[in-house]
């Protein structure tokens, strides 16, 4: 099932077994996305999916994600 900007099923169950080293490069990856994407809706897709990441890593590995606001990122 597809989920759009978040994944599917199956890019859950991927992340959620990833080593925090690599789910951080991912979130970083994500992060510098939401800031240099070309297009609004490029840049807001990089956004909810670092938002997904970052509760992925907060259910995972136990790490606090912060709140964040795309108008204000």
């Amino acid at each position: 099932m597809k989920r759009g900007s978040k994944g599917s099923d199956k890019e859950l169950d991927s992340y959620s077994k990833m080593s925090l080293p690599d789910l951080n490069k991912e979130i970083e990856r994500c992060m510098w996305g939401s800031k240099n994407g070309g297009t609004t809706a490029g840049r807001k897709s990089y956004f909810k999916r670092l938002l997904w990441l970052e509760e992925i890593r907060e259910d995972v590995h136990g790490i606090e994600a912060p709140r964040r606001d795309f108008r204000k990122h």
